[in-house]
């Protein structure tokens, strides 16, 4: 099925807004790990299929010959025209699924984490094959198939579990292929699961030689790993927005919370805390204590109450101080649930020098 979630105006929006963060998992991970598989492009003719804004083929630009990025979505292309001119690149609107239409053949075809989009490997591989030239060669990415096969139910509601503090993904479904909806940027997206052997196998029979395949790690200079739990991000200082926003970027875990820099904890703060998640609250606010520099400690109750919030109540909430004993306008008091900040695309105004946590919790 040719999808174009990409012109979608709900998914678009969301979508930019995640992407014009330099520091976001694909200009951090994806990028450089697929990059690094491509081989010495000068004077060679390129196919790019599914070339999104354009940043691969500009950046190819400088010593190919001819490059030819193709993309379903004409909100993509339109981006990439602006943003991504050269004059030895040609941006064309096309499905994957319509490449075999294409009427010269290439030295190199690259495709960056689409063909998780991809109804039928087979088919795509023999068109992919009868378009290269001979000793052409493909690189292409897709997200592990091992994640790709669950399905949520009623009962199963996400994708990963904690046990004992350590992250755990939940597979199912993995001999079952075809196609998944997963919710992503606010909007449904259909997707297609194929095993491991199906991509091989594909990949074998259309011609094709395997010569490698590559599962890349994190690279050192962006995430140092001290031990399981902790995980240190080395960037540039943007502020405390930026920071936040890069953070909620990364993880991947059920809730997430905020401490400032002139914040203190007790030991035992998240395991008290722990067990009040066990309800799956959204957001979970609680009692904090104020320090002055006269070493005097007042503590602030944020009172035992459940509060249902109705789109709009959040930002009408807060201007009214309706919030100010409940839930208050802070971060830092906060245990928010990951999935929720994520469906609703919320993130810091990095242009805001205070009250951007106020911002943050009326979204």
């Amino acid at each position: 099925m040719k999808q174009d979630i990409y012109s979608n105006d709900v998914f678009n929006k969301n979508y930019d807004k995640m992407r014009s963060n330099i520091n976001n998992p694909n200009e951090l991970i994806e990028i450089p790990n697929f990059r690094a598989l491509v081989p010495d492009v000068t004077n060679k003719d390129i196919l790019e299929i599914g070339c999104g804004y354009g940043k691969n083929a500009k950046f190819y630009s400088s010593k190919a010959k001819y490059i030819l990025a193709t993309d379903i979505s004409q909100h993509m292309l339109d981006i990439a025209q602006k943003e991504n001119k050269a004059d030895n690149i040609e941006y064309l609107r096309l499905a994957m699924e319509d490449i075999h239409t294409l009427d010269r053949k290439f030295d190199i075809i690259i495709s960056s984490l689409v063909f998780n989009y991809l109804e039928d490997y087979p088919k795509m591989m023999i068109k992919i094959f009868n378009l290269l030239k001979s000793n052409g060669v493909l690189i292409f990415s897709v997200p592990c198939p091992i994640t790709t096969g669950t399905i949520l139910t009623t009962s199963l509601k996400k994708y990963h579990t904690i046990i004992d503090g350590k992250w755990y993904g939940l597979v199912s479904d993995y001999n079952h292929e075809g196609k998944r909806i997963k919710r992503w940027n606010n909007s449904d997206v259909v997707m297609y699961h194929a095993k491991y052997s199906t991509i091989i196998n594909s990949i074998i029979e259309a011609g094709l030689i395997l010569d490698k395949l590559y599962e890349p790690n994190i690279e050192p200079q962006v995430v140092e790993i001290d031990n399981d739990y902790i995980h240190y991000v080395h960037k540039k200082n943007g502020g405390v927005s930026y920071a936040r926003n890069l953070g909620l970027e990364l993880i991947d875990s059920e809730y997430v919370t905020f401490i400032d820099g002139d914040d203190w904890v007790s030991d035992d703060y998240l395991s008290i805390i722990l067990g009040e998640l066990k309800k799956e609250p959204e957001l979970l606010c609680f009692n904090y204590f104020i320090a002055s520099d006269t070493k005097s400690v007042q503590n602030v109750w944020v009172g035992n109450e459940e509060v249902n919030l109705n789109p709009g109540d959040g930002m009408n909430g807060f201007l009214q101080f309706k919030y100010q004993k409940t839930i208050r306008p802070f971060i830092w008091n906060k245990i928010y649930k990951l999935e929720t900040i994520r469906m609703n695309y919320c993130k810091f105004d990095e242009n805001k020098k205070f009250a951007e946590d106020m911002l943050f919790n009326a979204d």
